[in-house]
């Protein structure tokens, strides 16, 4: 790589870590409506538990999330998880990145370094095929999908490029 791709990289990943941090201040600010949940009859609050969670911007972590516990049927949740939507401790972004990366790769390996390609982010291949078998669970478990071949190959044109004066 040459020098400008070099600092346009580490433009990128400076940029990636000082909005990871505006993410995190955000989604930690009490006044979060997500932050504020609303107890279900039956459910008692059981304090606060942290996570780290990976978005596209990299790690955050979520530090005041409330988890509901409803004794009587032996169940909880954090409410905060569900707001967000995420899936273990990914965003649903990077859950949707994993899958697609997943289903278009020739196995799960090659599909994890596409994501450290593309996105800059570390994910193990077993991750993504935990993730695949989560969100899709009709999936035969250990078998990467493979790339579809429905696409039908380029045509030779005799035009190769259109250009408008100005």
């Amino acid at each position: 790589m040459g020098r400008f791709a070099d600092l346009e990289t580490g433009f990128l990943a400076a940029l990636k870590v000082d909005a990871a941090r505006l993410l995190e201040d955000l989604l930690n600010d009490p006044e979060l409506p997500l932050a504020l949940p609303a107890a279900q009859p039956g459910e008692q609050r059981s304090g606060t538990q942290p996570k780290m969670v990976l978005t596209l911007l990299g790690y955050i972590t979520l530090r005041s999330r409330q988890y509901l516990y409803d004794p009587k049927r032996q169940i909880g949740r954090f409410p905060l998880d569900q707001g967000l939507e995420l899936i273990e401790g990914y965003s649903p972004a990077v859950a949707k990145g994993m899958c697609r990366a997943g289903a278009l790769a020739g196995s799960f390996e090659a599909a994890s370094q596409d994501l450290l390609t593309y996105l800059g982010l570390e994910i193990d291949g077993r991750q993504i095929q935990r993730m695949i078998e989560r969100l899709a669970p009709g999936w035969p478990s250990g078998v990467a999908p493979r790339p579809r071949s429905t696409i039908p190959p380029p045509v030779k044109s005799s035009v190769s490029a259109v250009m408008a004066p100005g």
